[in-house]
């Protein structure tokens, strides 16, 4: 499993390679089940990959803002997400993983929030508390203050 209410990250394959800035991204919920928009009308979900395999890198969010929020909203602000986005076709540009993640920050902000495609990429290019993925075994990783409150 993953780390419990993270954003993930993984390469995508050749385009990755060529612009390491670009990659694919998903979220957790409060179990470490990893979730990411995957293609139209469809959320993967698995313990262990997004759709171009594992994660590489996570962070896990700042408990400074998100610690008010349950598991139960958590996972709640999650389904309605996936909700929506199980009824909308993919677009590289305009409608991908990214979105879906910002979308998830921004249900569980109530949209007092707006998190973007470049608050994310920040959060895994210039945060101090970029991780790579633990092993089974690993401790669990600390908290960041990565895409905290005042990213919005």
């Amino acid at each position: 499993m993953a780390p419990l209410r993270s954003i993930v990250w993984a390469p995508i394959p050749c385009l990755s390679s060529l612009f390491p800035m670009l990659g694919h991204f998903g979220i957790t919920d409060s179990v470490g089940m990893i979730h990411d928009f995957g293609g139209d009308f469809y959320i993967n979900r698995s313990e262990t990959h997004t759709i171009f395999g594992p994660p590489t890198l996570y962070t896990q969010l700042s408990e400074e803002c998100w610690s008010a929020i349950s598991d139960e909203e958590w996972d709640s602000a999650l389904s309605i997400t996936m909700a929506n986005y199980q009824k909308k076709h993919y677009n590289f540009f305009i409608n991908n993983c990214h979105h879906f993640v910002a979308a998830v920050l921004k249900t569980l902000s109530s949209g007092k929030k707006k998190y973007t495609i470049f608050s994310l990429i920040r959060a895994f290019r210039l945060g101090r508390t970029v991780k790579k993925m633990p092993g089974r075994n690993a401790p669990p990783a600390s908290h960041s203050d990565v895409l905290g409150c005042e990213d919005a």
